[in-house]
């Protein structure tokens, strides 16, 4: 059943390129509102009324522009339109038995992109080569605790999602794990974030089981521990110094 979905959805999205929409036109203010009632109607129970996400079933944001600037509108289009395996992220099309049709997908997808003032950029077609062994080691011990060590996700989305896979290019799904998701727990893992990449992982004492006290960053900072560091302190805390 999953590889006949697959394939559905593989010749849906060959269907719908096909079609090249004008994803450039703006909206009307009519189909801004009709656009935000669909999103509210059908989306904002997991993603929020707002878009920031996290409401239910671990929904990412849909505000955070990392995502809506390196996701053409056609993976978008996808996403809203036949879901995601693995996920309670159900299609919305109405070929999946959705209550959305194409030109309400199409809406949709311009609406997140237009409420945002974001527009997408063009990420090259060219596979990333690597060392599958040596990601395999890094995936287990990055990535497997939110996306599960299968990539069948958990508080992350899930990576093995024929889906997602299918769409995703490799850039797209390079540029997410390097710079990492604003507005979501998503961080970046590009070399210049990760302190002490060739040392031990901290042992954090949790308090709330969420914080984690400074006197502990401070000593994991000492001893050379890997980790990242995030300082979400307002300008005016440096402003202050």
């Amino acid at each position: 059943m999953r590889n006949i979905l697959f394939m559905l959805v593989a010749l849906s999205v060959s269907t719908f390129s096909m079609a090249r929409p004008d994803w450039s036109l703006e909206l009307d203010v009519t189909e801004m509102a009709h656009a935000e009632a669909l999103y509210q109607q059908y989306c904002s129970l997991c993603h929020g009324e707002d878009r920031s996400g996290y409401r239910a079933d671990h929904a990412p944001s849909l505000r955070s522009h990392s995502l809506l600037l390196t996701a053409y509108p056609g993976f978008l289009f996808t996403a809203i339109g036949y879901g995601r395996a693995g996920t309670a992220m159900d299609g919305y099309s109405d070929e999946m038995g959705g209550p959305l049709d194409r030109d309400d997908l199409r809406l949709l997808t311009r609406w997140l992109l237009a409420v945002e003032g974001v527009e997408p950029v063009k990420l090259p077609d060219t596979p990333v080569h690597g060392d599958t062994a040596r990601g395999a080691v890094i995936y287990a011990a990055q990535c497997a605790s939110c996306h599960g060590a299968e990539g069948q996700g958990d508080t992350g989305p899930a990576l093995g999602d024929p889906a997602l896979l299918a769409n995703a290019s490799d850039a797209f799904l390079r540029y997410a794990v390097a710079n990492g998701r604003d507005d979501t727990a998503m961080v970046a893992f590009a070399g210049e974030y990760l302190l002490n990449p060739d040392g031990e992982e901290p042992a954090f004492t949790l308090r709330e089981g969420r914080y984690v006290p400074a006197a502990e960053v401070v000593r994991a900072l000492e001893e050379k521990r890997r980790f990242i560091l995030l300082d979400t302190r307002p300008a005016s805390a440096w402003q202050r110094k």
